[in-house]
């Protein structure tokens, strides 16, 4: 049998690099995505818009990954002045927004290399990007609108969807909900209450406006969507170096 030799250097190495994997296999990752197709001007083609992020949790950190598109027009000088557009490019960069469930304040990082974060107030992030308590509220309430379909597993009895046609007064001429009953663990939440009271995990929301006219303005049939997927991250070991870059700066920046 052959003995190796290693230094203290390499075990360290070793020992991290096995902590990192063993955590990566217990990050919970997940897309959160709202669609809007919706009327802003009358006669005029709708807003098509997706907000999509990505939200990581390890134990009671959360990591909210959110893009940033900007828009960068190249412009070529023809002669005596005169410019001509030319093409039109879209760079997208992500803001990682760090918190700790039962802080009031969480701590933004710019980019993974970012050396010090900004802080800033949870509940004023949570509703930017629309997963605030008033949103949970929103989204588990059904107001003057009935049943008209659900289905459920046949196996667990658990419910898979269920839609809602308005009585005249509700936000949506037709509601959907769809829930998936695998996804229970998964700490996020788009309606705690619903979630609660249903024993399954409400995953999509499908909001529907018919075609309508308010006074002499045409609004088009508009449309929201709001759901969340379980998924991955593609480099796991980065967003647990700045989960430890965060546990050592909020402590130095005495955050609460």
């Amino acid at each position: 049998m052959i003995l190796k030799k290693y230094s203290l250097a390499t075990l360290a190495f070793l020992y991290l690099s096995c902590s990192f994997t063993t955590r990566e296999q217990e990050l919970e990752v997940i897309n959160f995505k709202t669609y809007f197709d919706i009327t802003l001007e009358s006669d005029k083609p709708n807003l098509k818009e997706t907000f999509d992020i990505k939200i990581v949790r390890a134990g009671k950190i959360r990591c909210y990954i959110i893009p940033t598109v900007s828009e960068r027009s190249e412009f070529k000088l023809i002669s005596n002045g005169v410019y001509k557009e030319g093409e039109v490019t879209h760079d997208t960069t992500y803001s990682y927004h760090m918190i700790e469930n039962g802080y009031i304040n969480g701590l933004k990082y710019d980019s993974l290399t970012t050396i010090v974060g900004k802080e800033f107030k949870v509940d004023s992030l949570l509703d930017r990007i629309n997963i605030g308590k008033s949103h949970q509220l929103g989204n588990s309430m059904i107001f003057d609108s009935k049943l008209v379909s659900s289905s459920t597993d046949k196996k667990n009895g658990k419910l898979i969807s269920e839609k809602y046609v308005s009585q005249g007064a509700s936000e949506f001429d037709t509601l959907y909900r769809y829930y998936d009953y695998s996804m229970n663990t998964i700490e996020f939440s788009l309606a705690p209450l619903v979630d609660k009271k249903t024993g399954t995990k409400l995953v999509k929301l499908i909001g529907i406006k018919n075609p309508r006219k308010f006074k002499t303005h045409a609004i088009n049939r508009e449309c929201i969507i709001t759901e969340f997927e379980r998924t991955s991250y593609k480099n796991p070991s980065e967003i647990l170096a700045l989960i430890e870059k965060f546990k050592r700066d909020k402590g130095k920046l005495q955050l609460n």
